[in-house]
């Protein structure tokens, strides 16, 4: 199971978070992991200067882009 946390805190957000929460989604439903997936909007992470911040499984990527977030993804479900 995928669990995924993306803050959506006003600084995440005016960097991109609600662009890569959007893209990320697109991602797992077309690799068929949405039902293995938890996937939520958090708010401040107290990681403001370094956003977007997501969490995967609990590893925490700071200044996140879809790439970093797809890197980790693949590294977990193989």
């Amino acid at each position: 199971v995928l669990e995924i946390r993306i803050c959506f805190g006003t600084s995440c957000f005016l960097r991109g978070a609600q662009e890569l929460y959007t893209q990320l989604m697109d991602y797992i439903r077309k690799q068929g992991l949405e039902p293995k997936t938890d996937f939520k909007a958090t708010f401040c992470g107290e990681r403001c200067k370094r956003g977007p911040v997501v969490t995967i499984n609990g590893r925490t990527l700071e200044h996140c882009t879809l790439n970093d977030a797809v890197t980790v993804i693949q590294s977990i479900v193989g």
